[in-house]
């Protein structure tokens, strides 16, 4: 195992990021700052996070809960991370700044008491002696607290902001003084929204069509919405901003240049917005759209905290500056925008603390940029040293490098700006509205599209002329791409169990009013609707160890010419191998023989 010590860390690397595994108590009370907390307890939550990271150093309080970390996450195959040699007690004069949280609770019981019981004697000697039933009265209370486990004094410090702790240990969050910032991550579209929560109060930035995640987290903190933040209209998903201020009577805050056609506070740049005791301040950013609004967040020691940035400044790159040359309130050329890109992150970026950190909206994967990180978000001191957008260049050259080379546009990122400057409905009236249907129509103007796997749809085919779009992590920026929004779709589930992750892809980028029909195929019996035999070309003893089609008939490819005769020329035949070569190979075998192969299954 892979071990270092404090001092040896390179904490300006732009692909490091630090694990705390303990528990969200003892990450609440002191961590290194910019730590993630992924306690060793919850590993099983967190694991599949680990791959999005280059470079991991775990710590604890000494090495050893870290240690069993790393181990669990070796045995999946991630041997990217680091121990930290003494954990968090070696930290002391470390490069990177420890964090202090509130005192434990006990200590802050002994201080209180100690403090009630002095300041007792003291009024009883300089005021009136009666003051001496007050140091009565707490070391009764001690008393009693220490017979029967119940401490009043423990229950109203415990309520109090500072000693609220962070349980919710599957998203990441960030924490200041009397505030804490929960990510929310939607994988397959590459999209973080955010809560911020200070003081029972909490907003929500750049929310996601459904908002029922935010509503259980503020219930989770005994919080009220009262904000949401829109940084600019999404090209990239439906938004549930509407939903939110409907159901909760939240104000949603955007730029004065979006147009918004929904009850909303417009901004400029320079607001001020109280949520609890923390203070957001509103930044006019320019460059992915001309009417993006960035919102930085300070504790309530004023310490700035961190900045939501939407799709203006990411993690390695800045936001693609041509979704906006043909929609949306105020149209721009690339080349425009790309200016007051290269002005606003030159003029904004430089005068915030270092140590904040960067949340933006999108990560790696997402079509709004071309160079993203796989971090999730990071510190503005490094993203200024290493994010290659963000060094020192000529205008023309930023120009030059953020206009060449991006991702093709995927047809529905026009549909989504629109949709999300007028305001989506919410998203259960939206779901009721997609209708189901027990069959498929004999004739369809639209397009059907079958979400089955592949080696489904090739062997049980439902419908002549459908296209697949399997259902997987790829599903929701395939359907974005190839369907128009101009489209009528029919939809194809497997299962019951499937409808709701589908649908809600769907609706995550405002497809539901395409469906004119779902259709939900519960397959009986292959035997009863099967049209096909494979031909699986693996070896015996990987076929039998693992085979992937029931009734498929095993015969390596070095035996197929050999054993044709065992084969019927009245069934089609579907060659499988690890790969798609052999398969190949094995069809063109068949068709030379008179054998029907109309069929190549990949491997």
């Amino acid at each position: 195992m892979k071990s270092i010590k404090p001092h040896d860390i390179n904490f300006n690397d732009k692909n490091l990021t630090i694990i705390d595994v303990r528990t969200p108590e003892e990450f609440h009370l002191d961590h290194i700052q910019g730590a993630i907390n992924m306690p060793l307890d919850y590993f099983e939550d967190h694991k599949k996070e680990l791959s999005q990271y280059d470079h991991i150093i775990a710590y604890c309080n000494t090495g050893n809960s870290s240690s069993q970390f790393i181990k669990k996450a070796a045995k999946l195959g991630y041997t990217h991370i680091t121990n930290l040699a003494g954990g968090l007690s070696a930290c002391q004069g470390c490069p990177r700044e420890v964090e202090k949280g509130p005192l434990p609770l006990m200590q802050q019981i002994q201080i209180t008491a100690g403090s009630l019981v002095l300041l007792g004697i003291g009024l009883s000697i300089l005021a009136n002696n009666r003051w001496i039933g007050l140091s009565s009265f707490v070391g009764a209370g001690l008393v009693f607290a220490g017979a029967t486990g119940r401490c009043g004094m423990g229950k109203i410090l415990a309520m109090m902001p500072r000693n609220k702790i962070e349980t919710n240990t599957k998203t990441t969050s960030v924490s200041g003084n009397n505030l804490v910032i929960q990510q929310f991550a939607d994988k397959d579209l590459a999209h973080y929204s955010y809560m911020a929560i200070s003081n029972g109060e909490a907003v929500v930035v750049d929310p996601t069509r459904n908002p029922q995640q935010y509503y259980d987290l503020a219930q989770h903190h005994n919080a009220k919405i009262v904000a949401v933040l829109n940084t600019h209209p999404h090209a990239d998903f439906a938004s549930g901003h509407l939903q939110i201020h409907n159901e909760t009577a939240a104000t949603i805050y955007v730029g004065d240049k979006v147009g918004a056609e929904y009850a909303h506070t417009s901004l400029q740049g320079g607001e001020t917005i109280k949520v609890g005791t923390a203070t957001i301040v509103s930044y006019f950013t320019p460059g992915h759209s001309p009417d993006s609004i960035s919102y930085l967040i300070k504790d309530d020691h004023d310490k700035e905290i961190a900045f939501f940035t939407g799709d203006w400044v990411f993690i390695g790159d800045v936001g693609r500056a041509d979704l906006r040359e043909k929609v949306g309130n105020i149209k721009a050329k690339q080349a425009e925008l790309a200016g007051m890109m290269y002005d606003s992150t030159r003029e904004i970026l430089p005068i915030l603390d270092k140590n904040l950190m960067i949340l933006p909206a999108h990560g790696a994967g997402t079509s709004c940029g071309k160079g993203l990180s796989k971090k999730n978000m990071d510190s503005l001191g490094n993203q200024l040293k290493y994010n290659p957008m963000l060094q020192e260049m000529s205008k023309e050259e930023f120009i030059e490098e953020l206009t060449s080379d991006q991702p093709s546009i995927p047809p529905y990122f026009t549909n989504s700006v629109l949709l999300n400057k007028h305001g989506n409905s919410s998203y259960q009236e939206a779901k009721d509205t997609i209708p189901m249907i027990g069959t498929l129509p004999n004739e369809f103007d639209g397009v059907i599209i079958d979400t089955r796997s592949y080696d489904k749809f090739v062997l049980y085919p439902l419908y002549k002329g459908a296209i697949n779009i399997p259902y997987n992590e790829n599903f929701v920026g395939v359907l974005g791409s190839v369907i128009l929004p101009t489209d009528k779709i029919i939809v194809i589930v497997e299962h019951q169990k499937e409808y709701e992750k589908i649908v809600a892809s769907i609706m995550s980028i405002g497809y539901e009013s395409l469906i004119t029909g779902l259709y939900i195929h519960e397959q009986k019996s292959e035997k009863e609707i099967k049209k096909y035999t494979v031909i699986d070309l693996r070896s015996p003893s990987t076929f039998a160890d693992n085979p992937l089609f029931s009734d498929a008939i095993n015969i390596p490819l070095e035996e197929l010419q050999s054993q044709l005769e065992k084969l019927d020329k009245t069934t089609t035949y579907i060659p499988y191998c690890g790969g798609s070569y052999k398969s190949c190979v094995a069809s063109t075998i068949l068709r030379a023989h008179g054998y029907q192969a109309n069929h190549v299954m990949p491997g």
